[in-house]
């Protein structure tokens, strides 16, 4: 089911399947999982399915606290929502497409090691 989890408390690791070289020298490639990003409070994941035709997920999600609370909002329930407040609907994939803007544009300035904290 496409679904957006946002997090309420905890911390996570989010990894992904790469195919990279397992060394210098050699040539054959090898999957190995790679960590993309860390997750806390007010964080969300599951944007890649939700907003796409996709049906499985790009990533995986390794909880990193004892205790995580995650939150679930189904796409169903999304489009039964935005049936009844079509107005909510524009706030809901504005509110997304800057998160994601966000997260984007930290994680490129965290590999060139810049302050973008200025540009939000």
């Amino acid at each position: 089911m496409k679904s957006l989890y946002f997090v309420k408390a905890g911390a996570l690791t989010v990894k992904i399947k790469a195919n990279v070289p397992l060394s210098q020298t050699q040539l054959d490639a090898g999957d190995t999982d790679v960590i993309v990003a860390k997750m806390k409070d007010g964080d969300f994941f599951g944007e890649s399915v939700f907003l796409s035709d996709a049906h499985q997920a790009t990533a995986s999600i390794i909880a990193e606290s004892d205790e995580v609370v995650v939150n679930c909002i189904t796409n169903d329930y999304v489009n039964m929502l935005f049936a009844r407040h079509q107005l909510y609907a524009a706030k809901f994939y504005k509110f997304l497409g800057e998160s994601i803007q966000r997260r984007l544009y930290g994680r490129i300035a965290e590999r060139k090691g810049f302050d973008v904290s200025s540009f939000f």
